[in-house]
């Protein structure tokens, strides 16, 4: 499953990682791209939602801090 590594740390938490979800709460693979959103002439904005969780990754799981970074890309066409 592809998740968010912890970032590394002497209090974090281990044997979990953080999933990414679109608006449809379906699993975002990382490094692939999510829906398009297609905005209609003379529509100014767009509100683009997602979600993340912690999910266990199969190793032993220990409580601390648990945090992590993505880069987002938004490319206009």
């Amino acid at each position: 499953m592809d998740l968010l590594a912890l970032t590394a740390g002497e209090s974090d938490a281990s044997g979990i990682g953080i999933a990414l979800y679109d608006l449809n709460k379906t699993l975002i693979p990382l490094g692939q791209k999510s829906d398009v959103t297609t905005l209609s002439p003379g529509q100014a904005s767009a509100h683009l939602q997602f979600y993340a969780r912690y999910l266990a990754d199969g190793g032993v799981v220990a409580t601390g801090d648990a945090n992590a970074s993505a880069t987002f890309i938004l490319a206009y066409e």
